[in-house]
């Protein structure tokens, strides 16, 4: 799909410090923990969902991140993932530096899979777990099949969409958050992921990148916490009252068509430990960031040049 919009002049209108400040248009969607997820309409009608990510130094940057972001979208499509249309822009930033927007078909709100289980009834949640399983399921079979050349997956139920949200007929997914290409080569990751530090205060970056940089990243090349990370997303969605199905699915999973990956089965007391643990780490990372935007707002008054996210209370 070819996404026609003029991101320079939105670049150029947006003032990232607030979300009162977005363009014409634009609308904040969803938060994540790194970079927020607006909307736009083009000139033709059309629904963008966009992502603006940290900030590139230079050019070269840029490029190496669009190289393996197309790499991990193509590869998670080759195992049987099915990925809205994408693409990534690149613009020059109004003081220093680049500013790049992942791009992506935007879908229907009321698609996305932690909506859809709001208010589904048993047995179609069930369905719907079934099925989240089983695409996270093919990203280990082909790790399995590649140990050299392993793909990483951020499984949480907010990154799964149906094509058809109706409690009838063969549940059909879509993974909707790519933005982060995991993918380790030799054991070695190719995306450069301290560019994910990049909107924390210099001073702390490199504390950030010893205490949790490497913690974070290598939980999304293992299943069992993958699976495990999923769960927890449940409290953030006030999903929680669903999780004695999900455990029994997964540890079903687990005991049959993973019993050669010798996980260990899934319980509530790992999943709110888990929880605890990440919960602590955004809060501290987002108490760091909004730190900074004081301190560029009212010390050395200058333009802080991110969005942040909104950390719901759980």
């Amino acid at each position: 799909m070819n996404f026609k919009y003029d991101f320079q002049t939105f670049e150029n209108a947006l003032n990232p410090a607030g979300k009162d400040n977005l363009p014409d248009g634009a609308k904040i969607i969803g938060y994540g923990e790194i970079s927020s997820v607006f909307s736009i309409q083009n000139k033709e009608g059309q629904e963008i969902a966009v992502k603006r990510l940290p900030v590139f130094s230079s050019e070269n940057e840029i490029n190496d991140y669009k190289k393996v972001f197309f790499e991990y979208n193509e590869k998670l499509r080759s195992i049987g993932l099915n990925i809205p249309d994408f693409d990534v822009i690149s613009v020059k930033r109004k003081t220093q530096g680049y500013a790049a927007y992942v791009l992506q078909e935007k879908l229907k709100a009321e698609n996305i899979a932690n909506t859809v289980l709001s208010v589904a009834s048993k047995d179609y949640a069930d369905k719907i777990f079934s099925a989240v399983i089983g695409e996270i399921e093919k990203v280990w079979r082909y790790n399995a099949a590649h140990p050299d050349d392993i793909l990483g997956l951020d499984g949480q139920i907010s990154n799964w969409a149906l094509a058809d949200s109706k409690e009838k007929g063969v549940i059909t997914l879509q993974y909707i958050d790519t933005s982060t290409p995991f993918i380790r080569k030799n054991k070695q990751e190719l995306f450069d992921a301290e560019i994910l530090l990049q909107s924390a205060p210099a001073l702390m970056r490199p504390i950030l990148k010893s205490l949790f940089l490497q913690e974070i990243l290598d939980r999304y090349y293992s299943l069992q916490d993958v699976f495990t990370d999923m769960a927890a997303n449940f409290f953030k969605e006030d999903l929680t009252h669903l999780l004695p199905d999900l455990i029994f699915m997964v540890n079903k999973k687990i005991n049959s068509n993973l019993s050669n990956l010798n996980l260990k089965e899934m319980s509530l007391v790992d999943i709110e430990d888990y929880y605890k643990r990440d919960k602590f780490i955004w809060q501290l990372f987002l108490a760091m960031r909004r730190a900074d935007r004081w301190i560029h707002k009212n010390v050395i008054h200058r333009q802080y040049e991110f969005i942040l996210p909104v950390i719901k209370k759980r």
